[in-house]
């Protein structure tokens, strides 16, 4: 079935992050988080909610140092902040955090003018990366359809977030 809408995939999407903590107790020694690990792992005992928690932490991860990264350019917190909440530009031939951050400095270098009218405008991180989240699952489920959510989503972590990788894992 083809995701028309990212809110449907029950990610909490419409939902505040950060509202209620997963309990991460679980021990994470001994998961090789290899191919092979993921085709044979007992999803029973890993979570959905924890696994949404990781892959959030990581787009976190990766949008802080995309900031970081701009602001090392020569842009303030704020205005680099802003912008990638305005661009959301996270597409492209590199890794997903590289590809932040040349979209969104040719956003800034653009003065903002690329800035389409049916663009979306986030009004923080934890909304956009929810968002990201949903976009990708949704997008990874179209070409696996035999995933769950749960699937998709460690399918990501074991990619680093790389939506081309997590497509062409076997």
């Amino acid at each position: 079935q083809v995701c028309s809408d990212v809110s449907n995939l029950g990610l909490g999407y419409s939902c505040a992050v950060g509202t209620s903590e997963p309990n991460l107790s679980r021990t994470w020694e001994g998961i090789d988080r290899s191919a092979d690990d993921f085709r044979n792992a007992d999803w029973g005992d890993i979570a959905e909610s924890e696994l949404e928690h990781l892959v959030l932490t990581n787009l976190d991860t990766i949008f802080r140092s995309a900031i970081q990264k701009i602001v090392a350019r020569g842009y303030n917190k704020e205005v680099a902040n802003k912008a990638i909440l305005r661009s959301g530009l996270w597409y492209g031939r590199q890794d997903t955090m590289s590809n932040l951050v040349e979209n969104t400095l040719e956003f800034l270098r653009n003065d903002q003018k690329s800035a389409s009218p049916e663009e979306r405008h986030f009004q923080d991180l934890p909304q956009m990366e929810k968002y990201i989240l949903a976009e990708l699952v949704c997008l990874l489920r179209e070409i696996r359809p035999f995933f769950s959510i749960g699937d998709a989503m460690w399918c990501l972590l074991v990619c680093d977030m790389d939506i081309s990788h997590a497509c062409a894992m076997d």
